[in-house]
């Protein structure tokens, strides 16, 4: 290639990067959402395509070989699941099953009925993509429809709900297979389904969730410790509630071992018959119960690769991907799988369960870590049981260990499960932080640091077009760099001053590109720019937490009643207990110990 033809290609990538840019300021201007269609093309990673599927030593490459190998895979996992009548259990459960299904027939109670007014809550509630699903309808045009159409869908809505009957042409499913690789060939196990439903039967199945979660709440059947797929429940709660319990004994010298779970395609093996059984016996209405019964039988989903169909194939088991109803029905369906846990705490959020076991207080080490070793097998084979009881499968091979300790030296802890050795590990990564032995917080700033450094290379590409103007570069910045920073606001108050700086000053620099002074002082770009400072953000969510408390999981976690237990327990010195509180891993709990909504409301005080 000569030196001209690179030449004018660098200058037609400039020219076209220009104009793009242009347009992004231009749909900016006139507040249309093409503005965020653009954006989403420079900050959202994407899928790759693939146009290849490999199965055993053969490459499959057209269209029709594709959609047909794809149709024999997902077919087969929808299968019903076999019932071992040796077992009495199963066998219990698939005869409580049938005499359920008859007495549900025969049934002629009604559901609530809905109203116009609960629909047009409901559609408020929905994002308006307009993506369509398999009734070609969108979420932006159910939005706009006029308030004939959502009287039509009440009356439609109430028939349904009068007759405890699912519409039969909702139970069918459009998949479509996302690459999970980066590179390479994928196999059919490497592919991500996604189920398209028909949008209509989402605000009818949002109807029939808030019936089912009324129920639910008022009986208090989901345990606290579960803070997924909740209102006001949220995923922080259960980090904070991890950190306060795992660095309280530490404090102590006191180790902890935690059992990560990994369910094996959770939602997808839900075994039908156990959940209608379960839900019986936890009390549902009969009404519920028919309904749900509707919901999940002859469900039918075919595979989509192109322009290709195949044909449709029976789901026998597990519960509709992409519906509503799925994951609260999932968590009220394991709500007692803490029963199996003994007094140990444990910590949910949707299907990723943590199990921390702590030893009682010896002078020892190594008698505590055999009480580890000892606890989490049993722990771990009740867990096995539990899953093999209910037909969930665990994934053995990912399901891991880890030990937090203040040792110099690494203690090694055995433990197994079904026979099998679980593995042992430094790190894991849970609910989107990185844990590690020592409870550092640094590999999780490190990452979150990787992230912003990465958006603001995005935004700062961005501020090249000239006609870009400050306000929507701040609300690129707001809308794609500023949700990593949140990301670290529940801990921020409790990182070392020197990560608190790093953040802040990666906060600064997102400041300087929005608003195009690069040489301005971190002692005057507040004043030059009238922005706040990141403390600023982390008081605020701080504050919000702390005032909502009580509405919330959060008023009844242990992060929150750690100090009322730190109390109880320091009373307890006079209560002929001098000689426990004598030893030396208590006189160090006693000086060591930290209750960390003490640090939030300091934070809040000196900011």
């Amino acid at each position: 290639m000569t030196r001209e033809s690179k030449v004018d290609i660098a200058k037609h990538k400039n020219t076209q990067w220009q104009n793009f840019l242009s347009n992004i300021q231009t749909s900016y201007d006139k507040s249309d959402k093409a503005f965020w269609t653009h954006l989403s093309r420079i900050y959202k990673s994407r899928s790759l395509p693939f146009y290849k599927l490999s199965e055993g030593t053969k490459i499959i490459s057209t269209p029709e070989g594709i959609t047909n190998e794809l149709f024999q895979y997902y077919s087969e996992q929808f299968k019903v699941p076999a019932v071992d009548c040796s077992n009495e259990h199963e066998d219990q459960i698939d005869r409580k099953y049938k005499e359920l299904v008859n007495r549900l027939s025969v049934l002629n109670d009604s559901v609530e009925k809905t109203s116009t007014a609960e629909i047009t809550r409901i559609i408020k509630t929905l994002k308006p993509k307009k993506s369509a699903g398999l009734d070609s309808v969108s979420n932006f045009i159910i939005k706009k429809l006029p308030p004939s159409y959502i009287e039509c869908l009440a009356k439609c809505f109430n028939t349904w709900l009068n007759e405890c009957r699912y519409p039969d042409d909702w139970k069918i499913a459009k998949i479509i297979t996302l690459n999970k690789l980066k590179s390479g060939i994928p196999k059919c196990e490497q592919t991500r389904p996604i189920s398209l439903l028909a949008t209509h039967s989402k605000l009818f199945e949002k109807v029939l969730l808030l019936r089912i979660r009324q129920w639910a709440e008022t009986n208090r059947l989901v345990p606290p410790e579960q803070s997924g797929f909740r209102p006001k429940c949220l995923l922080p709660t259960r980090v904070l509630s991890i950190y306060q319990e795992v660095k309280s004994n530490m404090a102590a010298n006191i180790p902890t071992l935690a059992l990560y779970v990994d369910y094996q395609k959770a939602y997808d093996r839900v075994w039908h018959a156990a959940l209608l059984c379960k839900l019986e016996k936890m009390g549902m209405p009969f009404n519920l119960l028919k309904m749900t019964n509707s919901w999940l039988e002859e469900r039918k989903a075919y595979v989509e690769y192109g322009e290709k169909t195949s044909k449709i194939f029976n789901i026998n088991i597990g519960l509709p991907q992409g519906s509503s109803l799925s994951p609260y029905l999932f968590i009220v369906f394991h709500s007692d799988l803490t029963n199996y846990l003994g007094a140990h705490s444990c910590h949910l959020f949707a299907d990723d369960l943590c199990v921390l076991i702590k030893p009682p207080i010896m002078k020892k080490l190594g008698s505590m870590i055999d009480y580890l070793e000892k606890e989490g097998t049993r722990v771990c084979n009740q867990v096995f049981m539990y899953s093999k009881k209910w037909k969930q499968p665990l994934n053995v091979s990912k399901t891991v260990i880890q030990l937090f300790h203040t040792q110099v030296k690494r203690p090694i802890v055995n433990v197994t499960i079904d026979g099998n050795k679980i593995e042992l590990v430094k790190e894991f990564k849970y609910l989107g932080f990185t844990w590690t032995d020592k409870l550092s917080l640094k590999p999780t700033v490190d990452k979150i640091i990787g992230n912003i450094q990465r958006s603001l290379g995005k935004l700062k590409w961005i501020k090249s077009g000239r006609r870009m103007s400050c306000k929507a570069l701040r609300q690129c910045f707001f809308a794609y760099t500023f949700p990593h920073f949140a990301w670290l606001f529940p801990l921020f108050p409790l990182l070392p001053v020197s990560q608190q700086h790093v953040l802040e000053q990666k906060f600064r620099v997102g400041l300087r590109l929005v608003h195009r002074c690069p040489f301005v002082s971190a002692h005057n770009l507040l004043k030059v720019t009238s922005e706040q400072p990141l403390q600023f953000y982390v008081k605020k969510y701080i504050q919000r937490r702390l005032k909502t408390m009580f509405i919330t999981d959060l008023g009844s976690s242990a992060f929150y009643e750690d100090i009322f237990g730190w109390d109880n327990f320091c009373k307890r010195k006079n209560d002929h207990l001098g000689h426990f509180f004598r030893t030396r891993r208590v006189r160090q709990l006693k000086d060591r110990h930290e209750s960390f909504l003490l640090t939030w409301l300091a934070f809040v005080d000196a900011n």
